[in-house]
């Protein structure tokens, strides 16, 4: 074993994980991340999840970013926005770690456009809305009217889709409405509150 560990079932590594010092854990994920990106140079595309997650892991910040971005591209790539969502998720927070300038907003909004885009195909509405709110706000911050023109785009194209789907329930239920087979009056309360939906 020396300095090595070999662990052949997922309890022994947990326990063993467990009574790993934080720091000595933040340096070995470290060091896994460092060898894994020296390892596979040449090609890192299947091992941007575990890069990320060592680095953030690792508590490198940076790398952590781009490695977690460039796997929930991937993942969207493959239409697992589930997996993609997960992985932006967790490259945002890195983002808090990172002195504020102009390299790390562009980053938090053009990680929170990708998410966007993952939200929108599980249909998580609201959560689009706070992530474009949150571009908004960092794209203004950042003073970058390329990136605010996209979020007001993004935000028109949410504003319609969630209109037009209210007045679609809205016409749906309607046209679905019978009057009861009783004479009904438009002016009894039973109409009104019926025609009022």
């Amino acid at each position: 074993m020396g300095d090595r560990f070999e662990v052949v079932h997922d309890w022994v590594r947990e326990v063993v994980y467990g009574a790993l010092l934080p720091m000595r854990r933040k340096l070995l994920h470290r060091d896994v991340a460092q060898a894994l990106e020296a390892l596979h140079a040449s090609d890192v595309e299947p091992y941007l999840t575990a890069l990320g997650s060592h680095y953030r892991d690792g508590e490198v910040w940076d790398k952590a970013v781009v490695f977690l971005r460039r796997a929930g591209l991937q993942a969207m790539s493959r239409s697992a926005n589930r997996e993609a969502i997960g992985l932006f998720e967790h490259a945002v927070g890195p983002l808090a770690h990172l002195p504020r300038s102009q390299t790390t907003l562009e980053q938090a909004v053009d990680l929170r456009l990708d998410l966007r885009v993952a939200l929108f195909a599980l249909g998580h509405l609201d959560k689009v809305r706070a992530c474009l709110a949150e571009a908004e706000g960092l794209a203004r911050d950042l003073g970058d009217q390329r990136r605010l023109v996209w979020v007001s785009v993004y935000l028109g194209r949410y504003f319609w889709i969630t209109a037009q789907a209210a007045a679609e329930s809205r016409g749906y239920w309607k046209r679905r409405w019978r009057p009861p087979e009783r004479s009904v009056t438009p002016d009894s309360r039973h109409w009104r509150t019926c025609v009022s939906r």
